[in-house]
């Protein structure tokens, strides 16, 4: 693309009589210039990053770095290979033998990859029958390089170095003829400033900017932790950054051109900007749908999108940085000023991949091995009138996806949550803090209880349930669950009968009394598994939580009292995965399905409508503090009450996903609490722990503090029964 600039047009007079020599000096002065990159000071941030388009990768397990060559071509690298596709995902050539997660690769002035090799050799690539030995003496015995960057501002490498042995790290540049000029390992009193660099670049003030990873040993545990180191040109210290409030665990690194420093922590699944100086600005992406799990980053100074990389096989493009409106700021107008055609450019495609892959089809129907998905999907002529006015006027964007969320609702008649009680003058209550506690005999850690009064009980220990009845009397049932733990792997149904997910992922309905097993639903599936099963006590569906272990997502799906397959939830309306690792599962009183979603590091609340819209994500308190949920329940007036294993409290938050307390624990008693269940029908909510046998006992206090009088006497006797002897 080429632009015409008139350097000295305005010399041109409307009035004075014009020679044919005056127009030909005028327009010889006229230069053809190609595609310029735009000033940083035409730049500003945008109130919130815009998903441009996404792409599903084939070969590659986590997005740990990607470097871009061109708008539409990209190298991504993840645990086992480094990969060259196009923007919609389709793979030209690969490199296998990549096992770390670290910036192994960045790409040249002349469009040529430089990377380093399994044995930590760095090679330059100009096409795949080329390599190029470039600094293979920086490998030696004790030194290995973890991590490189291209420097276009001086064409140098620079590289980070990693010496096992000691746990020290250095940072080395070489010139473009491969001669080292620099090396950067100490502050100016001595002390050392890189453990293990895991990515490194170049800001635009020549800073040198690393991402180092230390493992410490807490409770006979490794634990890892980060850090982003920036010294300046000549390898003096500037900064350290290591997070907000708590420590990061950082991947990904870039910068901008505004010279913003980005980088995702992998504690929070957040993406973070730092200024120049190391002060943090804001959260540019917390959980974003899709990526879920941010890993990997790359920016392209061209058009100043954002790629952000998944921890499975998603990237997504974000636009999070605008041209200064200046007719507006200047009230002038500025014809010469041409907005940069390459970005517009990406900008439409993106959205016109989106439409053609998502929009077009009222339905998107997949059937992976016997389960039949169901993803209700907004009309295309809605999603191109909001892409019409996200270019033109992003003020009005929030009215339009109200307006859209409204023609995306699915037919009540469809999803009828039959018997559900709506709740009109809501009381303002709260819970009291856990104060009573009962001992399980013969018990010794709680994972998940399922109850819907007091007079029967069922909590899990691993692969066992023990059932207590309103007598006192309990009974084991060895063996019924699946290994893993930490899910919400049983229900209680109206007729207080137990449905529990079996050791085959098939989901069973159990007698208590007779102890007869009735098969509910067969998945018949290798990819899909169920995790996590709740029973509506006002509908009598079947919400089930599955998770697909070679994609790291989830989906939740709605059956019937019968077993039919009514609904799966998987994306959002922008067709991005809304779920990791679904772990618990419940109902709200106004239809909301609520998702306890995490893998073993974080997690979030996932909230969608009764149609299987996307109406919240809560991260914690304050947003993308580290959530890592567990156990989950709402009560009747439509409060979520969530376990959070990373601060080890209880969170309470409204049905807009608002923060409104925490329910105190006495740490001396259940040091960490992991899983909830709500007697409904006695307004009791019962907590437990994997960590001890002791079940906590919450009931509704005033605002005034005051217990309320519709309990028996002390408002705990139902609770009383078959739990031992109180402390």
């Amino acid at each position: 693309m080429f632009y015409l600039r008139l350097k000295c047009h305005a010399h041109l007079s409307l009035t004075d009589p014009l020679s044919f020599k005056d127009i030909k000096e005028q327009f010889c002065e006229i230069t053809i210039t190609e595609n310029e990159k735009r000033s940083a000071s035409e730049l500003k941030l945008m109130y919130s990053p815009k998903l441009q388009t996404s792409l599903t990768l084939k070969h590659v397990s986590g997005c740990c770095h990607i470097s871009i060559e061109t708008s539409e071509r990209v190298w991504v690298s993840g645990k086992d290979n480094l990969i060259f596709t196009n923007s919609k995902g389709a793979i030209s050539y690969c490199l296998k033998n990549f096992n770390e997660f670290c910036g192994m690769h960045s790409i040249n002035k002349d469009k040529k990859l430089i990377y380093i090799d399994d044995e930590h050799n760095i090679i330059t690539l100009a096409n795949p029958m080329e390599k190029e030995m470039t600094y293979s003496s920086i490998n030696s015995f004790e030194w290995k390089p973890k991590c490189l960057s291209y420097c276009p501002s001086t064409d140098d490498i620079l590289v980070g170095m990693y010496n096992k042995s000691k746990e020290e790290g250095q940072v080395l540049r070489f010139s473009q003829s491969g001669e080292q000029t620099q090396t950067i390992q100490h502050d100016s009193e001595g002390n050392q400033l890189y453990v293990k660099p895991s990515y490194i670049v170049e800001n635009n003030n020549f800073d040198v900017v690393v991402s180092i990873t230390v493992w410490t040993t807490v409770n006979n545990s490794s634990e890892e932790s980060s850090a982003i180191v920036a010294t300046n040109f000549d390898g003096k210290h500037r900064f350290t950054y290591k997070g907000q409030d708590s420590k990061i665990v950082s991947r990904g690194l870039c910068v901008d051109a505004l010279s913003n420093i980005i980088l995702c922590d992998n504690k929070t699944s957040t993406v973070q900007m730092l200024n120049c100086n190391g002060v943090f600005m804001k959260h540019l992406l917390i959980r974003p749908p899709g990526i879920l799990k941010p890993h990997g980053l790359g920016y392209d100074f061209k058009t100043h999108c954002l790629w952000v990389g998944s921890h499975s096989d998603k990237i997504c493009v974000y636009r999070y940085l605008k041209r200064r409106d200046i007719l507006t700021e200047s009230n002038s107008s500025r014809s010469d000023v041409i907005e940069s055609s390459e970005e517009f450019q990406i900008i439409n495609t993106g959205k016109s991949e989106i439409n053609e892959e998502m929009i077009n089809l009222s339905v998107f129907e997949e059937v992976i091995e016997g389960i039949t998905l169901m993803m209700s999907v907004h009309e295309a002529g809605n999603e191109d009138k909001m892409s019409e006015m996200e270019e033109t006027n992003e003020d009005k964007m929030s009215e339009m996806e109200e307006t859209n969320e409204d023609l995306m609702s699915v037919s009540d008649e469809e999803y009828a949550l039959m018997s559900m009680p709506v709740v009109k003058n809501k009381v303002k209550v709260n819970w009291s803090d856990i104060e009573l506690y009962r001992t399980v005999e013969h018990f010794y850690g709680s994972y998940h209880i399922s109850c819907l009064t007091t007079d029967n009980i069922c909590i899990n220990e691993g692969k066992d349930i023990i059932h207590i009845n309103k007598t006192g009397d309990t009974h084991l049932f060895q063996h019924y669950l699946p290994a893993f733990a930490f899910n919400g792997l049983h229900t209680m149904d109206k007729e207080n009968e137990l449905i529990y997910i079996n050791s085959d992922y098939d989901i069973y309905r159990l007698s208590l009394k007779t102890e007869t097993k009735v098969p509910l639903l067969q998945t018949n599936s290798s990819t899909w598994k169920p995790h996590c099963v709740y029973c509506s006590p006002f509908s009598r569906d079947l919400l089930v939580g599955m998770f697909r272990k070679d994609r790291k997502i989830g989906m939740v799906t709605r059956y019937s009292n019968s077993g039919k397959l009514k609904q799966s939830i998987i994306c959002d309306k922008f067709g991005q995965e809304l779920y990791n690792e679904p772990r618990y599962i419940t109902e709200n009183n106004n239809g909301d399905v609520v998702v306890s979603d995490s893998d073993w590091e974080t997690g979030a609340v996932v909230v969608t409508d009764r149609g299987g819209q996307h109406r919240f994500t809560y991260t914690g308190n304050p947003p993308g503090s580290g959530l890592l949920p567990r156990g989950i329940f709402t009560d009747r007036v439509s409060h979520i009450i969530v376990c959070d294993s990373s601060s080890k409290k209880i969170h309470v938050i409204d049905e807009n996903g608002r923060f409104l307390s925490y329910v105190f624990i006495d740490s001396k008693l259940m040091s960490e609490p992991s899983c909830l269940s709500y007697a409904f029908r006695n307004d009791l909510f019962l907590v437990g722990s994997y960590k001890g046998n002791k079940i906590g006992v919450s009931r509704y206090v005033t605002e005034k503090n005051e217990a309320r009088t519709d309990l028996n006497n002390d408002g705990y006797d139902d609770v009383d029964v078959g739990m031992g002897t109180g402390h």
